[in-house]
C-alpha cells in the first residue's frame, strides 16, 4: 500500500505488480486540486490558510493527509464525538509539523480561511450547528459531497458570509484524473470533465421540476 492508503485507511485505486497489487488512496490528492484551483481566484492561498476539517469519519481521515502536506497555517477538527476528533488528530499528529487541534462545535469561536465538511449532514437534507462567526469570515467553505443544488451546509455557509461556495464535484473529477496519472503517467485536463458532469447534473434537475 503507498503512504496516502495507509495514512487514510482505505483504497480507492489499484493496479497489479508483479508481486502482486499496489494500493493507493486518491480521494485526498484530488480535494487539494479542487481546493487549489477554486482559491486562485482569490487571494488567500491554500498554504498558510487556517483550516477546519467538519467530521471525523472515513471521509475525514480520507483526505486529512494530503491536506496537511498542503501546509496549512493550521488545522482543527470538529465533530459531534469530540473524541473520535481527537483520536483523528493523534494518529496524524506525527505526520505533519501543522498545527493540529479537535474542537466540539459547542465551544468553536475562531474563525477559519477555509472550511471543508467531510461529514455525511447533506444526504439527509441537515445542517449543521456552527455558529455563523465560524463561517463570516471563510473565503472558501467546501462540502465533499454534491448534486445539482446546494446543500444545506453550502446553503449555511453563503447566508453566514463565506466568499466561496463549492461542492465536491470538483473534487470527484480530481482523483479520478490522478488515478488515471497513475495508471497512464499522464494527467488528463479536468475541466472539460466537470463542465460536462455539471451541466449533465444541470440537465437532470430541470428534468426533474419538469415531471413534478
Amino acid at each position: 500500500l503507498g503512504r496516502r492508503a495507509l495514512a487514510a485507511g482505505a483504497v480507492n485505486w489499484l493496479a497489479p505488480t508483479a508481486d502482486g497489487w499496489c494500493g493507493d488512496n486518491t480521494d485526498g490528492v484530488g480535494l487539494v486540486a479542487d481546493l487549489v484551483r477554486l482559491l486562485a481566484a482569490t487571494d488567500r492561498p491554500l498554504a498558510g490558510s487556517r483550516l477546519l476539517l467538519i467530521g471525523a469519519g472515513g471521509a475525514a481521515r480520507g483526505v486529512l493527509g494530503p491536506l496537511l502536506d498542503a501546509a496549512p497555517a493550521m488545522l482543527t477538527i470538529v465533530n459531534r464525538d469530540p473524541q473520535k476528533a481527537a483520536a483523528l488528530v493523534r494518529a496524524a499528529a506525527n505526520r505533519s509539523d501543522v498545527p493540529l487541534a479537535s474542537a466540539v462545535f459547542e465551544t468553536l469561536a475562531d474563525d477559519f480561511d477555509i472550511v471543508v465538511n467531510a461529514t455525511s449532514a447533506s444526504l439527509d437534507g441537515a445542517g449543521l450547528p456552527l455558529a455563523s462567526r465560524t463561517l463570516a469570515g471563510a473565503t472558501l467553505a467546501y462540502d465533499l459531497m454534491y448534486g445539482a443544488v446546494p446543500g444545506p451546509f453550502l446553503r449555511q455557509a453563503g447566508q453566514a458570509g463565506a466568499t466561496l461556495v463549492a461542492d465536491g464535484l470538483g473534487m470527484l473529477v480530481e482523483q479520478a484524473a490522478e488515478s488515471f496519472r497513475l495508471w497512464r503517467g499522464v494527467r488528463p485536463d479536468s475541466g472539460p470533465v466537470r463542465e460536462a458532469l455539471r451541466s449533465r447534473l444541470a440537465r437532470d434537475a430541470r428534468g426533474a421540476t419538469h415531471e413534478g
